[in-house]
């Protein structure tokens, strides 16, 4: 009874001990954030790589700070519009069933007990051996499968900018045929 006791209130420690599943973006392109970057129509000026929390069996985020792919976030710019720069925003958003149950394999220990009995002469005798071994369940099969969202125009007037996930992005000038601009 004691030992099933602790195991209960240690999985209700280890289940609190977990924090809630949390998206992240990461900068893809441009390489260096803060350095100035031409770019001319129909080109991509801002792509995030869009991750989350790995969940484990009881929904929360992995204690190992494991994550999965969550989509992407892509901006092009589309042209110059009188003293506006228009970019168009294309979101993909990537649906997964992976957990920390998916990514990796069980190992069950089994635990086999022979006993052999008999008599020599007249002498009883009798002999148990116990062997420990494994069995291995492979990782649960998941999936994964992008969404492809609406795309959005944005404008940001020459000298200004505007903040897409978290990331502001400065149109510094015009250049020939397109824009000078950086992401902070």
């Amino acid at each position: 009874m004691r030992a099933l006791t602790s195991v209960v209130v240690g999985g209700a420690l280890a289940a609190a001990s977990c924090g809630p599943i949390e998206q992240q973006a990461t900068l893809a392109r441009p390489a260096v954030a803060g350095r100035a970057y031409i770019a001319g129509v129909g080109d991509t000026v801002l792509d995030l790589k869009q991750t989350q929390s790995l969940p484990n069996v009881v929904g929360k985020a992995d204690i190992f700070g494991r994550t999965r792919d969550a989509g992407r976030v892509i901006v092009r710019f589309a042209g110059l519009e009188g003293n506006q720069a228009v970019f168009v925003r294309q979101d993909v958003v990537i649906q997964s069933n992976e957990t920390t149950m998916s990514r990796a394999p069980v190992l069950l220990p089994n635990y086999q007990t022979s006993t052999v009995g008999g008599t020599v002469g007249t002498i009883p005798v009798s002999a148990t051996r116990t062997t420990l071994g494994t069995t291995y369940i492979p990782p649960s099969p998941s999936s994964s499968y992008p969404m492809q969202a609406g795309e959005v125009q944005l404008a940001a007037p020459i000298g200004g900018s505007v903040l897409i996930e978290g990331q502001r992005l400065r149109v510094l000038r015009t250049v020939d045929g397109g824009i000078e601009y950086s992401v902070n």
